[in-house]
């Protein structure tokens, strides 16, 4: 797609988005100087929270799909959709990796990525109510 293309569906996508919140996690190992029985806590990192604009839809029912065995389950409420180079946005739900927090300023909801999806101009953020 062109440059002009681009712009407008960027122009497109600031009008008809709304505001979200980005929250990235780390983890701080240094919890335990004030709980000497705590390992360590999940804490914003220092580039959190952005706030972009974003689209959000809800599609006609929320997808739950699991595989038998070791696999894993999905779940997924909702697709956020965001400009591609905005954020980064990190999956994940394990004491490994804790996915992102969107929150949505508007309407007060808030999601944790599920699955990234880079699409050619939009990032599609599956996520799931929390």
């Amino acid at each position: 797609m062109t440059a002009p293309g681009q712009a407008a569906i960027a122009r497109a996508h600031q009008m008809l988005g709304r505001d979200f919140r980005i929250i990235n996690y780390r983890y701080d190992t240094s919890g335990g100087e004030t709980n000497p029985y705590a390992d360590g806590d999940w804490v914003q990192t220092d580039a959190s929270p952005q706030t972009v604009s974003a689209t959000i839809d809800f599609g006609t029912e929320p997808t739950r799909s699991s595989s038998g065995g070791s696999g894993a389950d999905v779940e997924q409420d909702a697709v956020i959709y965001l400009q591609g180079d905005d954020v980064t946005i990190r999956p994940g739900t394990g004491d490994r990796e804790r996915a992102t927090t969107l929150v949505d300023t508007g309407g007060g909801g808030e999601y944790r990525a599920v699955a990234v999806e880079e699409q050619l101009h939009l990032t599609a953020v599956h996520v799931e109510a929390i």
